[in-house]
Parts: structure tokens; sequence; C-alpha cells
């Protein structure tokens, strides 16, 4: 299928590959040592939910700006690469630091399964169980975009993290309907709104009619606008259940709020309180200087965000609700901005997630091991329960690597 096929500016649209993460520059090829034969490939698969209106055959849909109540469920696959990319050379270029070329992502087809709730989802779950079956960590990861994205954007974003978690959960990229022009992030303020209950949707379905050990959530920039009240609002369709009987039903593991353009007020005053209690970890980057949602702040009045915060927006109730999260290891929160000397890595880039390699690295060791900061190789910000990238940060992920190896060879 032609990306011509989507009906959006996507014929002027193109990917390349996210820089290589530290973890895979130190690990190398082996990164990739677990992976299923018949997944080697350039051609990936990956999930997708979207309520944008739809049209054209099942197996070739399309997607377009705009909102419906529908929840489309389907399966793209991503090509990353020219065509005829052989797997080791796909390898190579994914473990190296510099690449010579450009590493394209192509949306090749794009399948839908089911349309809830006109379906009931059936073989959109039947597909899903069967990728977390050839996963050593039967887990769903959801990526949710930022504003300004379009359908293609919003996949082959999901898809090329996918590819660097080594293809070890399955993926499911929420493409809910940005517009994918800057000049109309206001209707994508409405959109995201919109678009939470929808999500909340997907976290229900998913934790009910999958086998999914636990369900991540990457929310990047406006991205938080819909996953903050789409948390919270799993716990307001379920008032009488305990925070236990929750948090075993939908078995929500990290949340991460990449450079979140979510109000930073309501964020911790009503979301956070809402959903804490009933998912495994919290994390949120932030840099206060982020260039991107200085602009978006601009936008809703002055109001503070989430991944460019502002303290004096803070009671001392909230600062102190935060502290006490961060203390039960639920609330991690990550300083882009701050270090005590220069370090080699752009960190002010607003899409820093997968911008820089140290950023990604660490996202892809919470998302894929749980651990905590200080065992992913980050340091504690003095004076503070925030944490930061230490200048030495690739010694250290090389010696976690290395004790890992260890590890492995003394089973």
């Amino acid at each position: 299928a032609s990306l011509c096929l989507l009906a959006l500016p996507a014929c002027k649209e193109k990917w390349k590959l996210m820089p290589t993460p530290i973890v895979h520059q130190l690990i190398g090829s082996e990164v990739y040592s677990n992976l299923p034969a018949e997944l080697r490939s350039q051609d990936m698969r990956v999930f997708y939910a979207t309520n944008r209106p739809a049209s054209g055959e099942a197996e070739a849909r399309k997607y377009t700006n705009g909102i419906t109540d529908k929840l489309r469920l389907g399966v793209a696959t991503v090509r990353l690469g020219a065509p005829g990319l052989r797997w080791r050379d796909l390898e190579k270029l994914s473990t190296r630091s510099k690449r010579k070329e450009e590493v394209p992502l192509t949306l090749e087809a794009t399948s839908e399964i089911d349309a809830l709730p006109e379906t009931s989802g059936g073989r959109f779950a039947s597909e899903v169980n069967s990728a977390l079956a050839k996963c050593r960590r039967p887990a769903i990861t959801i990526y949710v975009h930022g504003a300004k994205s379009t359908f293609l954007r919003s996949t082959v974003q999901g898809a090329q993290f996918h590819h660097f978690m080594t293809r070890d959960t399955a993926l499911v990229a929420y493409s809910w309907p940005s517009t994918g022009k800057f000049i109309t992030y206001n209707k994508d303020v409405e959109y995201a709104a919109q678009s939470a209950a929808n999500l909340a949707d997907l976290i229900e379905f998913l934790s009910a009619n999958t086998n999914a050990s636990s369900i991540h959530v990457l929310a990047y920039s406006a991205g938080g606008q819909v996953v903050a009240p789409a948390l919270a609002l799993l716990r307001e369709r379920n008032p009488k259940a305990s925070d236990e009987t929750l948090r075993n039903k939908l078995r929500l593991g990290s949340i991460y709020f990449a450079a979140a353009d979510v109000s930073l007020h309501s964020f911790v005053s009503d979301y956070l309180p809402a959903f804490a209690p009933f998912v495994a970890n919290i994390t949120v980057t932030f840099h206060e200087k982020d260039s991107v949602l200085k602009i978006a702040q601009r936008s809703h009045s002055g109001d503070a965000r989430l991944g460019r915060p502002d303290r004096e927006a803070l009671t001392a109730s909230d600062v102190a609700r935060l502290e006490e999260l961060a203390l039960e290891h639920k609330f991690d929160a990550i300083d882009m901005q701050f270090s005590p000397v220069e370090r080699p890595e752009n960190f002010k880039a607003h899409g820093h997630w997968y911008l820089n390699s140290w950023v990604s690295s660490d996202a892809i060791l919470q998302f894929l091991f749980n651990e905590h900061p200080g065992a992913r190789g980050l340091e504690k910000k003095p004076g503070t329960e925030a944490w930061y990238f230490p200048p030495d940060y690739p010694q250290r992920i090389e010696a976690l690597v290395e004790e890992r190896r260890q590890a492995e060879a003394n089973r």
C-alpha cells in the first residue's frame, strides 16, 4: 500500500529511524539474539487503535483528520530501511552510534480488523494474543502521540520504539485525531479531550481480552492530555472497586509522560490522585526551558505544563503529595535540564524521549525491566527527589550491561 492511501499530507512526510539508544550501542547485535526467526525482518507488524474517520476497504484502510465515536482496531506493517534491506544489515544499523545513511520508515500496509462497539473485538484480541505468545515479556505497550501528528506519524513513531524495545512486547499505537498541523493546535486540544474516553475503552478492552501480563503507556507531549484524564476516568468508572481490585483487573504497569503537554495543576491535583493508587509506576520527564511547551503554555492562558513545570503553580500539599509518591517509588520525575557539568547529548529537544540516545535508552530499560531509576544509571538531583542523567551515564550503562552478562553466564 502506498503512503498516499492515507488521505493525509502523508506523501510529503518522510520519517527516519531515531538515533540508536546507548544500550543498543553497547550490547550490539546481541540485543536481538532472542528475537524469533520469523520476526527478523525489516517489515514489522504493529497494532493500532484510532478514533479517526475511516474509508476504503478494510485491508487498505485510509484514516483522515476528524473524530468519531468508534474505536477502530487493526494491524499496520512498517518497513525499516530501503526495500530489500537484509536483517543482519538492519541489526548493524540499529546498534551503531552513527549511521552513514538514513534508515527510512515506511507505512506499507494498514488493515482494520475490528471496530468497537460494532464488533466484539475478538479478532483483534486474538491477533494481540498471538503476538504476545512470541514475546519473552508478554506485555502490551500503548504509544500515545502528541499534537501535530498524522496517522502515519503516530504509527511509525510507535513502531520505531517497538523495534528498539527489541520487539519484545506487543505495541499498540493509539492514533487519536490530532490534525497534523501546528496552526490547528487548539483543535488538537479539543480532540484530545474527546479521545480520553476512547483510550480508557482501549485499556479496559485489552485488560479484559488479552493475555498481557501488564499494560504500559508512553504518552508524548499533548498525548498527556489524553492519557492523564483517561486513567482518571478508569477510577471514575469503577467507583466501588478497591485500588487492589482495580490494579489486578487493569494490570497497568509503567506510565511514562515524556515532555507532557498537560496542565501541571490538573495533573497533580486531579488526575494523579485518581490513578496513582492502581498503576505500578509513573515517570515524568521535564525541562524548565522546553520551547515547544512554552508556546503551548501561552495557548492555555499561561497554565504551566507538566513537562515544563513551575513550582509556584503548586501548593505545599501538591509538593508533599509528589514527594510522598517519590519516596514510595511510585513517582519518578526526571530533570532533563540539570547537570553539574556539560553533557555531550542534547537534552533541550522537546522529543528527547526518542531523539536523545541516553533518554531513549532509559525509557527502554524502564518498560522492559521496570527498575528503579538508580538501578538504571540515573542520579538523584541534590536536595530534591528528582532524578537526572549524570555525565558518566554511558559508563554506568556499560557496567550494568556487563553485570547482566555475568549473571547470565553464571546461570
